[in-house]
């Protein structure tokens, strides 16, 4: 995805972490060392991303995500985040995984009080 960096970002900042195995995906993305500071913080913005895409079509059906839905993946997001700053792996992202877990209290403190 050579000039397409703010793309994958993108992509990947949809990642459910409350599936293991796209969980597993993200894990490795994040410690490729060959990703720019640029592309981890467009990431870091956007993390955890339920910017879904729907095309009222014949092939497909794109359910968009209740409020209870997108909560619990935010709480779950919020879980493997304090795991990942704990986790040394994961040092050189701390700054960028901080900002997510903000964002992430921040969403999990409004779901709390009735969104």
């Amino acid at each position: 995805m050579q000039g397409r960096e703010v793309t994958r970002a993108n992509y990947f900042a949809r990642a459910d972490v409350g599936d293991a195995q796209q969980r597993t995906v993200l894990e490795n993305y994040l410690l490729n060392p060959q990703l720019r500071p640029a592309e981890l913080s467009t990431f870091a913005g956007l993390y955890p991303s339920a910017n879904y895409m729907v095309s009222y079509n014949l092939l497909t059906r794109t359910q968009t995500p209740d409020h209870n839905t997108l909560a619990n993946r935010d709480r779950e997001a919020l879980r493997v985040v304090e795991s990942w700053i704990a986790d040394a792996r994961f040092g050189k992202l701390k700054p960028q995984l901080q900002t997510i877990k903000s964002r992430l209290n921040t969403f999990v403190k409004q779901a709390g009080a009735g969104g």
